[in-house]
């Protein structure tokens, strides 16, 4: 590696990071590997690394790079000391832009001049990083393996959503076309009927029926939401990873919406910014279905947080999305959007306007899912969007807010052993001073109490529940009432007939969060 490399730095760091992690031995065969240098000569590498591109320090997975034992199983290997994750990956980023190489090549070249140090240097004798999780090396193993024997597990293509979505750009097309489209795929049908009921979209009468939804909200409005409800389905599966999709499903539509929201004032077409928006973590999701094979052959392998899960993904999600992108036939555009790193350049794709548009918006997904309001300083932590845009989405977020719980929908009641650990409940927190109400909007009939109350978390109690991990359009019933957006994180029997509830509010708006904040004392 050339001396002049932004990486070079790092070497010894990574070094002493690869031999931390031997004696070990193949997870299939048992062959044991004693040390790094042992394991280089008797097994082949496959594949290119893989790089956490999340600047976390916390839970990171650093680079993974992957070799085949004589056994023919995939062992994964970490190249870096996590220690130092986020300035390993600025320094990545800058040989990315200083040598015009891919980030592939980039993690090549660092991998290949360890490996070569380690056939003529002896193992490091100060610093040792300590080695990482060997679940999180075998799960990182399983997905490479799975790449290369082709075995991943893509959904269907969702075609009469498309079909819908391209004919409502068509300027000759009628509501009754649209309708008739739609009516030929039974559950779409069924599930872009229960969106139009929504509380958002209420105006007057249910609507009943097909003709009625599109003339009620327009082709291009039942277009976008005929879209949500296929790509939705398409990956609604029951499995022990059902909550880790349910989350990034979350994520998708959030950054759909604010694609949206955001490329009108970009200059792009509302519709393609919303589309190319739910599709950018669709790897992510397609990913958790070939990881359920993994689990399935694994069956004592143990639970794990939901954090866990979404670091291993992403790191495959480009490629789990590209790959998806080329069965689904998808444009070139979307291909691009969706096999792109977020922050990655990409001034030499088709669409750089877009792949920056759906970027920003996925950062700002990630970010609002960390707190409960949205500010100015919240939306600073994404360097892309500027003032004007921010004082835009300060605005705006809560009303989208209601726009993205209208498009999720509760789990299927069909229970499957999970996987993902449950939240870690809130600390013990005081209940408010006088009765707190809230209730379900698409249910009023849901009421809950307001039991106690603690940062970014509200525990409710009540007879009725509310579906995990799916945000959820409350009210708080105040005088005057308010709306309150929030994700359940976790439900459980508070005493006979009584659940309690664990929610999390969502991008709620200032006055939101200062009424909620004087009604629980906070």
């Amino acid at each position: 590696m050339d001396s002049s490399s932004a990486l070079a730095p790092f070497q010894d760091s990574v070094f002493a990071a690869c031999c931390a992690q031997f004696p070990r031995a193949c997870s299939a065969c048992r062959r044991p590997h004693p040390t790094f240098l042992s394991f280089l000569e008797s097994t082949k590498p496959i594949g290119a690394p893989k790089l956490d591109p999340d600047d976390d320090e916390d839970d990171a997975i650093g680079l993974l790079s992957f070799a085949n034992c004589e056994c023919g199983s995939t062992l994964a290997i970490r190249y870096e000391d996590i220690s130092k994750h986020a300035a390993f990956n600025a320094a990545v980023r800058r040989d990315i832009v200083s040598t015009g190489r891919s980030d592939a090549e980039v993690l090549k070249a660092l991998v290949e001049a360890v490996n070569t140090r380690a056939r003529s240097a002896s193992a490091p004798q100060s610093f040792m990083p300590s080695a990482p999780d060997q679940r999180l090396l075998d799960v990182g193993a399983a997905m490479m393996a799975i790449l290369g024997r082709g075995s991943v597990r893509v959904p269907p293509f969702p075609a009469v959503a498309f079909k819908v979505a391209e004919l409502a750009r068509s300027a000759d097309a009628t509501p009754e076309q649209i309708a008739k489209v739609i009516s030929s795929d039974a559950t779409l049908a069924a599930e872009l009927l229960h969106l139009v009921n929504a509380p958002i979209y209420a105006r007057g009468q249910p609507v009943t029926s097909l003709p009625m939804a599109v003339k009620r909200l327009g082709m291009k409005e039942v277009a976008r939401l005929a879209i949500a409800a296929g790509v939705g389905g398409a990956t609604a599966t029951v499995g022990p990873l059902s909550p880790v999709r349910l989350h990034l499903w979350h994520r998708s539509v959030t950054t759909a919406m604010v694609s949206r929201s955001l490329g009108t004032r970009r200059g792009l077409q509302p519709d393609e910014s919303f589309l190319a928006g739910l599709l950018q973590p669709l790897g992510s999701i397609v990913g958790t279905l070939s990881l359920e094979v993994f689990l399935s052959e694994h069956p004592t392998f143990a639970a794990q947080p939901l954090s866990f899960w979404l670091r291993v993904l992403e790191v495959f999600r480009t490629e789990l999305g590209s790959l998806t992108a080329k069965r689904w036939h998808l444009p070139r555009t979307l291909g691009e959007v969706i096999s792109t790193q977020a922050g990655a350049e990409s001034s030499g794709c088709e669409a750089p306007a877009m792949i920056d548009l759906v970027s920003a918006s996925a950062q700002i997904a990630r970010v609002v899912a960390e707190v409960d309001e949205v500010t100015d300083a919240t939306l600073a932590a994404v360097p892309t969007l500027t003032a004007d845009e921010r004082a835009h989405l300060v605005k705006g977020l809560p009303q989208l807010a209601e726009a993205v719980a209208s498009l999720e929908e509760a789990p299927s009641s069909k229970a499957a052993p999970s996987r993902v650990l449950p939240a870690e409940p809130p600390a013990p927190a005081p209940a408010p001073m006088k009765d707190v109400f809230v209730v379900n909007s698409r249910r009023r009939e849901d009421r809950f109490k307001v039991v106690s109350f603690a940062p970014r978390a509200l525990v409710l109690e009540g007879k009725g529940t509310l579906p995990e991990h799916v945000l959820a359009s409350l009210e708080v019933d105040a005088q005057p009432p308010f709306p309150v957006c929030a994700v359940t994180t976790s439900v459980g029997a508070a005493g006979p007939g009584t659940q309690r509830l664990v929610v999390t509010p969502f991008a709620l708006s200032a006055e939101a969060a200062r009424r909620l904040r004087e009604l629980t004392n906070s």
